[in-house]
Parts: C-alpha cells; sequence; structure tokens
C-alpha cells in the first residue's frame, strides 16, 4: 500500500494527464535523445515531445530517474519546441529552469 507522499504523487500525474490535450492518449510521440549534463548512464534520462491530435499543444516530458536533480540535455532539432522558454511542471504547474539553446 503507497504512502500519502507516493499517493500525492500520483494522483498529481494523473490531473496532469487530464489537464493537457498533448498527454492525451491519442497524442503523437517523438522520442528525443536526452543525456546528464557532463555524462551519465544513457538508461538515467530520458525525454520525449508529445503533440496534442489538433496540433495545438505540444508538451516536453523528461524524465529523471536518478535519485537527485540533474542538469539534462536534450537535443530539440526538427522538433517543434521553440528556445528559449521557461517550462512549467506539468504536476506542479510551477516553473522550471529556463530552456536555451547551444546551437
Amino acid at each position: 500500500m503507497p504512502g500519502v507522499e507516493e499517493q500525492t504523487a500520483y494522483d498529481n500525474v494523473f490531473r496532469a494527464l487530464k489537464r493537457s490535450p498533448a498527454l492525451a492518449p491519442g497524442a503523437s510521440r517523438v522520442q528525443r535523445p536526452a543525456a546528464i549534463c557532463g555524462g551519465g548512464s544513457a538508461d538515467q534520462v530520458y525525454a520525449i515531445e508529445r503533440t496534442s491530435t489538433d496540433g495545438s499543444r505540444t508538451v516536453l516530458n523528461v524524465y529523471n530517474f536518478t535519485n537527485a536533480p540533474q542538469c539534462i540535455t536534450v537535443d530539440l532539432s526538427g522538433s517543434s519546441i521553440a528556445v528559449p522558454q521557461t517550462p512549467v511542471g506539468l504536476s506542479t504547474q510551477r516553473g522550471g529552469p529556463r530552456i536555451t539553446s547551444t546551437a
């Protein structure tokens, strides 16, 4: 049985899924190459661009499977994501670190 903290995190994920049409089951998905800044195992991070079926909303989901906050690079070449911009955490609705480009 999950604890209160785990249940809250689980509930937050499902609230986020309901808020964004880009996270609906029919949304398109394109995996984007991702890596931890300065190195790390390729299986520690994952990035996917999702776009709603009508093309009106796009989200970039970046997953960090380590036990600590990480600087993560994502290759956005050929994506519809413009930089610079400030992301919003879909589960927390709070701003995150600004996305910049080295290209």
